[in-house]
């Protein structure tokens, strides 16, 4: 950490106002709180030396990230799910699960784990509310009719990504599991990377969660007529079709 002082009320306002860095006073008190003798209170801008987080407009606010790279297979990706609210201490770190997506879904607030619930099915891309949608029987979609291009290139439609970044493919999440330490528990080895990979469980088609804090539901970019795919990051990874209407953790990976 250190100080930066003898700044200006305007350069003080300025950063408090456009970077929201925290301002601070300091000066010499007493036992009881009080400044001793003339002396006068001093504002600092308190600014940590470790790398800033990048943002980007997620679910209508500023969501933080960090970018890390797979030294192995030379891919970037971010440190964190979608929607976490740090990076994992522990691969059960509920902190670090993030939020759970429906299968081409944008981040309108459905992806959050207590969001509310309707039977209903969306006619359109957009379904205006943040409800999550249930879906038992056929289409086993939130959409009254698929769309299996809504998180595909080229414009990525609904994807809730910066620019530059995608979901992985099948292909690359085979060589990042490749790269992980082996060990009994391949889910070690996907926390210990500097990925962080976490087991947060996925909501199933009727909204409730499932597997919480045993395994990890993950997207690649597949999705056929029938299905979506998941990744199961367990003791031993596979891969399953998913229904379009269960939700998965997002980990986005740079183009």
């Amino acid at each position: 950490m250190k100080w930066d002082t003898v700044l200006t009320e305007d350069q003080l306002n300025h950063l408090y106002k456009y970077f929201r860095l925290p301002v601070f006073w300091s000066g010499v008190f007493n036992n009881n709180g009080y400044i001793k003798g003339n002396r006068t209170l001093e504002k600092s801008v308190y600014t940590p030396i470790a790398e800033p987080l990048l943002y980007f407009i997620y679910n209508e606010d500023f969501w933080g990230y960090k970018e890390v790279t797979n030294s192995t297979t030379g891919k970037t990706w971010m440190d964190r799910n979608l929607g976490a609210s740090r990076v994992a201490t522990s691969k059960t770190d509920s902190l670090a699960y993030g939020d759970l997506f429906q299968f081409g879904r944008l981040d309108d607030g459905h992806q959050k784990r207590d969001s509310l619930t309707t039977d209903v099915l969306s006619p359109t891309d957009i379904p205006g509310h943040a409800k999550f949608i249930k879906s038992e029987t056929t289409p086993y979609d939130w959409r009254v009719y698929p769309d299996l291009l809504l998180w595909k290139a080229s414009d990525y439609k609904n994807l809730p990504a910066p620019v530059g970044w995608r979901l992985p493919t099948e292909v690359e999440y085979a060589a990042e599991i490749n790269s992980w330490d082996v060990s009994a528990d391949l889910s070690d080895g996907a926390f210990d990377s500097n990925r962080k990979w976490t087991l947060g469980g996925r909501r199933l088609q009727t909204a409730s969660l499932n597997s919480v804090g045993s395994i990890g539901y993950y997207y690649p970019d597949t999705n056929t007529g029938a299905s979506a795919r998941y990744l199961r990051i367990e003791a031993s990874p596979s891969y399953a079709n998913s229904i379009r209407s269960q939700a998965c953790s997002v980990r986005l990976i740079k183009i």
